[in-house]
């Protein structure tokens, strides 16, 4: 998914989805929407700590702010950055997940429809597309961890992965940090959030110690 066909590397062209915005919609017939930080930009369903579903309502200031700041943690360069879009759009994750790369010039890769816990297809995505950045919930990071352990080949493929955000559950420190042993170069960051506070307000570097 990218702005421009000029984005993407010739050999991934055939399997680009290019959203040409000025060609769907020329500026001229666009039309005249005030928006304001404060709007509401979406609604997630969630039960919270109460037990009882609700919908948190997000406005475009606080997306905004993650994305903003998401870029100046992550040190996130402009035009390299390729993210598996590894959640299913009913969890708010997938929103940074899309709109990350797209702010900063990147890629987002969407893995084949049903395939998102397909830890084998998720590896093998990752190294067809060079993937650099993803995000798991922890009880599934910790599959995937025991899926590449020892596994040469597999450690292999991640090899272009970067940066991992891990959260929503307790973490295995164990799991997160045998990974880290296997894979030097990546980053692990421990994240946590409520819905209601747009996708999540803390990170958290996971360091050998």
């Amino acid at each position: 998914l990218c702005a421009s066909v000029g984005d993407v590397p010739a050999e991934l062209r055939d399997q680009a989805v290019v959203v040409d915005v000025d060609r769907i919609t020329p500026a001229a017939r666009r039309p005249a929407v005030p928006l304001d930080p404060g709007d509401v930009v979406y609604g997630y369903f969630t039960s919270g700590t109460t037990g009882t579903p609700k919908c948190a309502m997000n406005r475009h200031g606080g997306l905004t702010n993650r994305l903003i700041y998401m870029r100046r943690y992550f040190g996130t360069p402009d035009g390299e950055e390729v993210v598996l879009q590894n959640s299913s759009h009913t969890f708010d994750s997938s929103l940074w997940q899309l709109f990350l790369p797209l702010i900063t010039g990147g890629h987002s890769v969407l893995p084949v429809q049903g395939e998102f816990l397909n830890l084998q297809h998720t590896v093998e995505t990752i190294a067809e597309y060079g993937v650099t950045a993803a995000d798991f919930v922890s009880s599934v990071f910790n599959s995937l961890a025991a899926i590449v352990d020892g596994d040469e080949e597999a450690l292999g493929k991640l090899s272009t992965l970067r940066r991992l955000i891990v959260g929503s559950e307790p973490l295995n420190p164990g799991a997160v940090h045998h990974m880290m042993a296997q894979l030097p170069h990546l980053r692990i960051t421990n994240g946590y959030g409520p819905t209601e506070a747009t996708i999540g307000m803390v990170f958290h570097p996971v360091s050998p110690e």
